[in-house]
C-alpha cells in the first residue's frame, strides 16, 4: 500500500501533501486526491450516459449543448466570448458554431464594432432544444450535488472559480525539462556499434 511522502521531501509549489504517494520506489500521483484526476473523471461522468444518448438524438454533442447554454444565458455572443465562458478552444468552438448553424440553432451576424467577427444568439429552434435539455441538466447537477449542503455548494462552487481563474498561468506553464528526455546518446560514426 502506498504511504504519503514525509512533509519535507514534498516539491516546491505542491500544494498539497495528499497529490502524491509514495509507492514504495518513486513518488507516484495519488488518484484520489491528485484535483485535476478528479475533475477529468467528473468531466467524463457528466459527458456520458443517457444525457449523451438524448443529445445524440439531436445529432449533438455535449460541447454544442454547452455552446446553447451559454447563448442562452446572453443576447449575443462572439466565437471569443464563447470560448472564454466556457473554456473552449476556437477551432472546437468553430465547429461547433458551424454545426449549430447548420441546424438553425443559431444565428451569425457581423458584429457593428468589428466587421471581422461576427455575434451568435440562438434561435426559436435554438431555444426550444435548450428548453428540452434544461430540466434534464439541473436534474443531474441536482443528483450530482446531492450529498453536499447548501454551505457546502456555495463553497465548491467559490473554489471551482477561485481555479477556474488560474487555468491561465495553468495553460503558459512550460516545463524547463521534458519528462524522460536525458542526455542523447550518440552512435558511433560506423554506424555499427562499438568494436
Amino acid at each position: 500500500m502506498a504511504k504519503t511522502a514525509p512533509r519535507d521531501v514534498i516539491a516546491k509549489g505542491t500544494a498539497s501533501t495528499k497529490a502524491w504517494v509514495w509507492n514504495g520506489t518513486r513518488k507516484v500521483l495519488n488518484l484520489e486526491s491528485y484535483v485535476p484526476a478528479l475533475l477529468t473523471a467528473i468531466t467524463s461522468g457528466l459527458s456520458s450516459g443517457p444525457a449523451r444518448r438524448h443529445l445524440k438524438g439531436f445529432g449533438l454533442g455535449i460541447i454544442e449543448w454547452r455552446m446553447v447554454a451559454a447563448l442562452a444565458a446572453s443576447t449575443d455572443m462572439t466565437a471569443s466570448e464563447i470560448c472564454q465562458t466556457i473554456g473552449l478552444d476556437k477551432a472546437a468552438a468553430s465547429r461547433s458554431l458551424r454545426v449549430l448553424e447548420m441546424l438553425k440553432f443559431v444565428a451569425g451576424t457581423d458584429d457593428p464594432k468589428d466587421k471581422r467577427t461576427r455575434r451568435f444568439r440562438l434561435k426559436s429552434a435554438g431555444l426550444r432544444f435548450h428548453d428540452e435539455i434544461f430540466p434534464i441538466a439541473l436534474e443531474r447537477e441536482r443528483l450530482m450535488l446531492g450529498q453536499l449542503s447548501s454551505q457546502d455548494i456555495s463553497i465548491l462552487i467559490d473554489l471551482l472559480h477561485k481555479i477556474r481563474n488560474q487555468m491561465a498561468s495553468v495553460k503558459a506553464y512550460i516545463p524547463l525539462k521534458r519528462p524522460g528526455r536525458g542526455k542523447r546518446k550518440s552512435k558511433p560514426a560506423s554506424g555499427r556499434g562499438d568494436s
